[in-house]
């Protein structure tokens, strides 16, 4: 085949059009993963920055939507209602959280939240003491419902975004390799010394629930809320850690870290890992 003067053969174009479609499509690819990455951690800085916010609340006593609703602990049990604009009643204090996650299924990319209630006053033979409680169990702690249902109230969820899933939760100290999917978060109610705090400002409590099929699920707020009566809540039944791994779209991995380790403080360590974590 011939040259034209000055130009170029049909084989010669089609030479540069393919090479220059494959720098094109390698261009894609890399943009494409990389786009993932960012996406992926951003949507994990989200998770953490969510945790925190939620820690902040928790040590703080704030609930953002409450201001609607009426606490009667009355029974010796906190009971929710709408009050309708009245004055809140000050028989119930709000304890602290609870985390649901599903590690399998469509909701594995959802952390769920619950608040936990307690009476203010230590109940004793179903009266009122007048005694105000100084530690978590005397509170009688209990899923905020509203009376005589098995509706949670003020429960929110947090979706992860760009495709990311939730992949195992375990914590630290832990007594083997097992998964505890939901986990507690709560003010310690703890007392000072000479201004010097006696313990964590926040503790983190891990319940038996494996919602991974290995073990008793607690999907349903019934067996969230036998949980929550059945597990003490004091120091010795509290954890260091709560790791969380996620899985992004891309095949991105990552881990959670929610430390409350460190003695007297009002604030909890979250921070995200990406290298060196042990992650399905």
């Amino acid at each position: 085949m011939g040259r034209n003067r000055g130009g170029y053969t049909i084989i010669e174009v089609m030479i540069v059009i393919a090479i220059t479609a494959l720098l094109f499509a390698s261009a894609v690819i890399t943009f494409r993963g990389e786009q993932g990455r960012t996406g992926f951690s951003q949507s994990m800085q989200d998770l953490a920055s969510s945790i925190q916010n939620y820690a902040s609340k928790i040590s703080s006593g704030t609930y953002p939507g409450s201001d609607g609703l009426q606490c009667d602990a009355s029974s010796g049990q906190p009971r929710i209602s709408n009050n309708n604009g009245t004055v809140a009643s000050n028989q119930c204090i709000f304890l602290g959280r609870v985390f649901m996650i599903q590690p399998t299924g469509s909701s594995s990319d959802t952390i769920s939240s619950y608040v936990i209630v307690g009476t203010r006053d230590i109940f004793a033979g179903g009266f009122d003491s007048g005694t105000l409680i100084s530690s978590l169990d005397q509170a009688q702690p209990n899923l905020a419902e509203y009376s005589g249902t098995t509706n949670p109230v003020l429960q929110e969820n947090f979706s992860l975004t760009n495709g990311s899933q939730i992949t195992k939760s375990s914590v630290s100290p832990a007594a083997g390799s097992r998964d505890y999917d939901m986990i507690g978060l709560f003010n310690n109610l703890q007392t000072t010394t000479g201004g010097t705090s006696n313990a964590n400002n926040l503790l983190l409590v891990p319940y038996d629930c494996d919602n991974s099929g290995g073990g008793s699920p607690c999907t349903a707020p019934s067996a969230i809320s036998s949980l929550i009566s059945s597990t003490p809540l004091n120091n010795s039944s509290s954890i260091d850690k709560w790791y969380l791994c996620v899985k992004g779209g891309g095949g991105e991995k990552a881990q959670l870290e929610v430390d409350s380790s460190a003695a007297g403080t009002s604030n909890l360590g979250v921070k995200v890992n990406f290298d060196s974590i042990n992650c399905p």
